[in-house]
């Protein structure tokens, strides 16, 4: 009797060590599984942060396409009575951010005045025709009649007023090529820089909802899951695990969502857009005319210093694309675009499942216990950019309703332009502004530094004239194209590089709208640097398309390869370089971030226990990150920017009133996980 107490008590004590051991397992592969996840949601998070900076980028060269046409394109333009744009006398007192300038509606671009060495070197007097009133016939310098040829002065006369007609003639008949070409080549940088990032972004989203998607070194996301999953494995449920009881899914690989082709375009669909200008143009053998004109009128014959197949191939880039849905055709690249807008039905997560066969020491006959876990993470917290429209109703291709930014060119519906003005460039500031660049205080903001280029060293087209090669330079700013290096360039040509820098940097609402990396080159740009990451990228007018870098900086140009948003912001406050004169922007850019840690606009949490809205962090930065440290935000401790992660339960993916669309039209995702995972 005795014995049988201590077999059931051995019995008893082997039941509960062996209980005990299938719990911790069983708490061991949760906790394992729940890391994998979270592993998977981060590489996830990765692709959406470096889509999200891309994305950004394209509206920055928008911005710098804008600038370059109401600012820099309209400068020949200044003085002119009550239309004159801000002159420099205006920048010494508040200038006017409610009204436009009274040309702003149809703002013509002007190169025919002293501020380009074209112009200048024309004559030694050349007229300056961005001056005249539209349509106002310059009268043609009479010709002399001589009347006393043997008189010495009379012949020197008549030689001079023959010189000076036919510079009139040669003035007159290049104002409007010249023009013409500067506004062509203005859309010509803009067009091949964001098709540059558009076939970057295409790979991006593509592998985003791929079902085996890949990270940032080309390697399989799901390796690096099954890897985190055991080495986190107790021996024995290790010991167990099978490649063929692990499952990893991507909530985005389902079809709804990566789309019948696997291009994730219903995911993140593109906003094509068109471009249109005015440049100005004179003409007329008697008296010369100046007028202004759509940028699609070409003038009949190309600048003095264009060949024929450079002034064919400029024509090309003032029409859209009759195709742009596949993002690998070179052609649909080149389509006018505001970007991409994340469709927020389709939710960003992963899953993982895995099931081990532990035995246990007091179990060894029979069949092992079979465990199974299941975990969910996603990213959250960061955003690809605006919506086009600020509504979204569940299962709509794209965004609808009023425009988040109404100041951009509107969304190209049909390959038609309904109304040329429409299409005019210019942007938001900041959320709600009534104005842009049409603002007098925007536009005179950097006047007295361009206006400087009246005297020498002048601004030359030549800058402008090498933007075909932009896909592979990935530099979309004025380059001195006859002098490739850059360190020993005029600092006329840095100056004006300077400028367009400013032009695009940070403003309120690209921090409201958009997750911005300061340190992109670190992040992401230096992993693409050898080719291998995005291999096959296609070509675009003939030169082969590499991952461009942030606005300012140049593939193949070691000092400058590695330029980012901090550079941009240094531009702003005048702090990056010696030759710039600060005093130069005025006091009236109120809209520039001027802290790069103003960017960190995304979630972290307030310490290990606390994972509320980090109020104290939000836009601050305690500790930078070291050079060689990369963290997405370049801040170790304080804010940060971009998509964070957490661990969501089922429940949260089947829940059918999500109110995501801004309609307060409540509905579930479009890609719930299937009912066996």
């Amino acid at each position: 009797f005795i014995a049988l107490i201590f077999q059931v008590l051995f019995v008893f004590f082997a039941m509960v060590i062996n209980i005990g051991l299938i719990v911790h397992d069983k708490i061991n592969l949760q906790n394992s599984v729940d890391l994998a996840a979270y592993y998977a949601a981060q590489r996830q998070a990765e692709i959406l942060n470096e889509i999200a900076h891309i994305n950004y980028q394209i509206r920055q060269d928008y911005k710098l396409l804008a600038w370059r046409y109401r600012v820099l394109g309209t400068l020949g333009r200044d003085f002119r009575g009550n239309n004159k744009p801000p002159a420099l006398t205006d920048l010494g007192v508040p200038l006017s951010d409610s009204v436009p300038w009274v040309e702003a509606n149809a703002p013509s671009v002007c190169v025919a005045n002293l501020m380009w060495r074209e112009t200048a070197s024309l004559s030694s007097e050349p007229e300056n025709h961005c001056y005249k009133d539209y349509n106002a016939p310059i009268p043609r310098i009479p010709n002399l009649t001589i009347v006393a040829p043997f008189i010495p002065l009379v012949g020197i006369v008549a030689q001079r007023i023959a010189e000076l007609r036919e510079a009139q003639v040669r003035d007159c008949s290049q104002t409007g090529p010249n023009s013409w070409m500067f506004a062509a080549q203005m859309i010509q940088a803009y067009k091949n820089s964001i098709a540059a990032r558009k076939a970057v972004i295409a790979r991006l989203r593509k592998n985003l909802v791929a079902k085996d998607f890949v990270d940032q070194s080309n390697s399989a996301v799901k390796d690096g899951v099954f890897l985190t999953l055991k080495n986190n494995l107790t021996a024995t449920n290790r010991d167990t695990l099978q490649v063929e009881n692990f499952e990893l899914m991507n909530g985005l690989a389902n079809e709804t969502c990566s789309g019948q082709n696997g291009d994730g375009a219903p995911t993140l669909p593109e906003i094509p857009t068109a471009v249109m200008m005015y440049y100005t143009a004179a003409k007329g053998a008697t008296d010369c005319t100046v007028d202004r004109q759509l940028i699609v009128s070409a003038p009949t014959a190309p600048p003095l210093a264009m060949d024929v197949d450079e002034f064919n191939l400029l024509k090309g880039y003032l029409t859209e694309p009759a195709s742009r849905s596949n993002l690998e055709n070179p052609e649909a690249l080149l389509g006018s675009s505001l970007g991409f807008e994340k469709n927020p039905w389709c939710m960003a997560y992963v899953g993982v499942k895995a099931r081990t066969t532990p035995r246990k020491p007091f179990a060894p006959f029979g069949q092992a216990v079979t465990l199974e876990a299941r975990s969910f993470a996603q990213p959250f917290g960061g955003r690809i950019g605006p919506w086009y429209g600020t509504s979204w109703t569940r299962g709509s291709p794209q965004s609808a309703g009023g425009r988040t930014d109404p100041l951009t060119a509107p969304r190209l519906e049909s390959s038609s332009l309904p109304d040329a003005a429409e299409f005019l460039p210019n942007y938001s500031r900041f959320p709600g502004d009534q104005l842009g660049l049409k603002s007098p205080a925007a536009m005179g903001a950097q006047r007295a530094l361009l206006s400087s280029y009246k005297t020498a060293p002048w601004l030359s087209l030549s800058y402008y004239r090498g933007f075909v090669t932009v896909p592979t330079s990935g530099d979309p700013l004025a380059w001195d194209y006859k002098s490739p290096d850059q360190s020993k360039a005029s600092i006329g040509v840095k100056n004006i590089r300077r400028a367009e820098m400013l032009a695009v940097a940070p403003d309120v609402f690209d921090a409201t709208y958009y997750s911005i990396d300061p340190q992109y080159y670190g992040n992401y740009l230096q992993a693409s640097e050898s080719g291998s990451r995005f291999p096959g990228l296609p070509n675009v007018q003939g030169y082969q398309v590499k991952v461009p870098p942030d606005i300012g900086g140049r593939n193949g140009v070691e000092e400058s390869k590695a330029i980012s948003i901090v550079d941009q912001i240094a531009a702003v406050n005048a702090t990056d370089g010696t030759g710039l004169d600060a005093t130069m922007f005025g006091t009236v850019l109120k809209w520039p971030i001027r802290k790069w840690e103003h960017l960190l606009t995304g979630w972290a949490p307030i310490n290990a226990k606390n994972f509320g809205f980090p109020d104290a962090k939000f836009g601050k930065c305690d500790t930078p990150a070291a050079s060689k440290v990369m963290i997405p935000g370049a801040c170790a401790q304080g804010g940060r920017t971009g998509y964070s992660v957490r661990i969501i339960s089922r429940d949260h993916l089947l829940t059918d009133t999500w109110d995501v669309g801004g309609t307060n039209a409540k509905g579930g995702i479009l890609n719930v996980p299937s009912s066996d995972f």
